[in-house]
């Protein structure tokens, strides 16, 4: 896991893309489909914005930052780098997040609930445990 997260660090800080390695590293973790998400694996999947889990589309400055689609349309530089954020979309994470299973965005609040991104939307919308 320290590969991932040194590999992803890179990433987020503009140096290299490594989405190949990330992804080969992502698919030796699970063998049959999808698993609970591991803390490093969250903290790629949540949005530097918000805090959030990145659940619908992936958005990333013109460095390659990722940030949520809600966030997305809240900014208009980005937070980590301050450069321009396009319509770029990292399809790549997107697809490597659907192999696993997060928590709610509520899970502070007290929610249990776990799911794949769709699901977890759906839940996420009503959602006992929010505050919003």
């Amino acid at each position: 896991m320290d590969k991932l997260q040194v590999l992803w660090d890179e990433k987020q800080a503009g140096h290299q893309n490594h989405d190949n390695e990330i992804h080969a590293i992502l698919e030796e973790l699970y063998e049959d489909g999808q698993m609970d998400a591991p803390a490093e694996i969250c903290e790629i999947f949540t949005c530097p914005i918000c805090r959030d889990v990145m659940l619908s589309a992936i958005h990333m400055c013109d460095l390659g930052h990722s940030f949520c689609e809600s966030c997305y349309y809240n900014i208009d530089k980005c937070a980590m780098c301050r450069n321009n954020i396009g319509a770029l979309r990292n399809y790549n994470l997107e697809q490597i997040r659907s192999n696993f299973i997060f928590q709610c965005n509520n899970k502070d609040e007290g929610c249990t609930y776990k799911g794949l991104p769709p699901d977890l939307r759906r839940h996420e919308k009503q959602c006992s445990y929010a505050t919003s």
